[in-house]
């Protein structure tokens, strides 16, 4: 295996594991009852880190894994264009004049 498919493989489950907690807490209310206070400010602001923060931090993650994923499982060699020892060349029109077809 390549060290690049693990690494985008790790990167997809920690993005797929963040994605179900910010899904799991999306609809719990954990914050008090809102007092209007002299600086008008609704939410604490690790309330609105975490509300941002983690479907932020799951859609980065599931990305560049898959990206590292794709890249890593495709052959990106230059193909040879150069004959070697060794090397048959094969003439196309060959198969229609042998004998055994």
């Amino acid at each position: 295996m390549n060290i690049t498919l693990l690494f985008g493989m790790g990167l997809f489950l920690i993005g797929i594991i963040l994605a179900g907690v910010s899904i799991a807490g999306f609809g719990v209310d954990v914050s008090r009852p809102l007092i209007e206070t002299s600086r008008n400010t609704s939410l604490p602001l690790m309330s609105q880190l975490e509300a941002w923060a983690l479907p932020a931090l799951a859609g980065l993650s599931l990305a560049a894994g898959g990206v590292l994923m794709g890249l890593s499982l495709g052959n990106w060699k230059r193909p040879r264009t150069h004959l070697e020892p060794g090397d048959e060349v094969v003439d196309p029109e060959g198969y229609q004049t042998m004998k055994h077809v």
